[in-house]
């Protein structure tokens, strides 16, 4: 009886074994399609960072390229009742004052004033010229302004707006 009890002990603890065995091969095979999926979702990932990357930069290359013909005017007043005629005679006025001859119906795409409106600072203007060598023309001949309030700078995107804000000592480093 007792051995007829050891060979029901051992078949349990076989089955048990084998029950255990077979759960473990479905997992292995659950843990693989598992890493499988893992692989192809990081090659899925790293594409989908590569094309964001490259239009990243075709974004940056389209904003340059819309960018590339204005100016902004700094330190300009700002009168109460300012509207588009008014801000665009200011900054021909200016360019004609620096030796730059100016048809606004030629030389001017758009001029406006951007940013928020504080009481007490001008909001600087942007002027979108039809052609860049208008736009040098102008920044060539900026040593005019020297001891007014009045500069003109050209317009950069965000990000060079930021990096041209670092002291260039760190700029160095």
């Amino acid at each position: 009886m007792e051995q007829k009890h050891k060979q029901s002990d051992m078949n349990e603890i076989k089955e048990m074994f084998d029950f255990i065995r077979e759960n473990m091969q479905v997992m292995d095979g659950k843990l693989s399609d598992v890493i499988k999926e893992l692989r192809d979702t990081k090659l899925e990932n790293a594409a989908i960072k590569t094309e964001i990357k490259a239009q990243g930069i075709k974004i940056a290359n389209l904003e340059r390229a819309i960018r590339k013909k204005n100016l902004i005017f700094k330190g300009i007043m700002e009168d109460k009742k300012e509207d588009f005629e008014l801000t665009k005679h200011k900054t021909i006025k200016i360019c004609e004052s620096l030796g730059v001859p100016m048809k606004p119906e030629f030389d001017v795409d758009q001029v406006r004033r951007i940013g928020k409106q504080i009481p007490g600072k001008p909001r600087p203007i942007l002027l979108q010229l039809t052609t860049t060598n208008k736009k040098f023309e102008i920044l060539g001949k900026t040593k005019g302004l020297r001891g007014s309030n009045i500069w003109i700078d050209e317009d950069y995107p965000k990000e060079i707006q930021e990096e041209r804000k670092i002291p260039r000592s760190e700029n160095k480093k």
